[in-house]
């Protein structure tokens, strides 16, 4: 399954992804070689933007694994979380925002793939510039605006944390 994904080396291409809304993508860990496919989707009301769920592949069915809130970047784990708390696919995710919180580029101990649809409409990307972006053309033109006031924020939290600790 993960020959068919789409990797994505760039953390700053992996952050954009992550945050369009609506992707679906792997991570594989090159460690032990366990891999999960995530699906993150948004809240039905359009007004809300701070949050994303996410879900997770187990056993043929997607698993609901909690809230990603966005300025923070972090995991919230909710009560309807059936997924064991220390099972695997939970502490990818976890590393997987840790690593958006720090400078350092991503690590080649895991691997992000996604799965050729479209962060923010999640339709499959027909268009090889668009299926190495993960993004189509229309959803780059309509979001693009909204994804850069994301990363917006997620770069001036890195700040205030950087500042924090000097």
């Amino acid at each position: 399954m993960i020959n068919k994904g789409i990797r994505i080396l760039d953390k700053e291409d992996i952050k954009l992804y992550f945050f369009g809304g609506k992707g679906k993508f792997i991570l594989k860990s090159n460690k032990t070689g366990k891999w999960f496919m995530y699906k993150i989707t948004k809240p039905k009301d359009k007004n809300n933007d701070e949050i994303y769920y996410i879900s997770v592949l187990l056993d043929g069915n997607y698993q609901y694994l909690g809230i990603i809130k966005i300025d923070d970047i972090d995991y919230i784990r909710t009560q309807k979380v059936k997924v064991d708390a220390v099972h695997d696919c939970i502490s990818g995710i976890k590393w997987l925002l840790k690593q958006f919180k720090n400078d350092k580029e991503f690590p080649t101990d895991m691997e992000f793939y996604h799965m050729g649809i479209c962060c923010c409409c999640a339709r499959t990307l027909t268009v090889k510039d668009n299926i190495e972006l993960g993004i189509g053309p229309i959803c780059f033109k309509n979001y693009g605006k909204k994804n850069k006031r994301i990363m917006r924020i997620v770069k001036i939290k890195d700040l205030q944390k950087k500042i924090k600790r000097k």
